[in-house]
């Protein structure tokens, strides 16, 4: 927001599992099924996506701490990401793979807190 304006939305929906999801679009992509989760410090991309195939590039490694402890990831710089009306450039993305029909990403708490959220 801007003063009291907002600067772009976000639709959402929740899900069966109670979860939050958003539509997303990385590098061109077509429509991608990202999970919000305040839990995540960053934007996660899942590899095993067959809609994110070739939409990346792997160009460093960075540590992670998730619930199954700290371990390094493969990371990805340079990324162009839309949700809703907001366009995003040069955001980095961890790469964590998760079964394809998970989710094709997830946008983390990183990315979130860029923003005022309001209903």
């Amino acid at each position: 927001m801007v003063g009291d304006k907002p600067i772009g939305s976000i639709p959402f929906a929740i899900a069966s599992d109670s979860r939050i999801y958003v539509t997303a679009f990385v590098n061109g992509s077509d429509s991608l099924r990202f999970l919000v989760d305040t839990g995540a410090s960053d934007v996660v991309l899942n590899p095993n996506s067959p809609k994110l195939k070739d939409r990346f590039t792997i160009d460093s490694h960075a540590d992670n701490l998730g619930t199954s402890g700290e371990n390094t990831v493969s990371y990805s710089n340079q990324n162009a990401i839309r949700v809703g009306s907001l366009h995003l450039d040069k955001v980095g993305c961890a790469i964590i793979e998760y079964p394809a029909e998970y989710w094709d990403g997830v946008l983390g708490l990183g990315i979130l807190r860029l923003f005022n959220v309001a209903s």
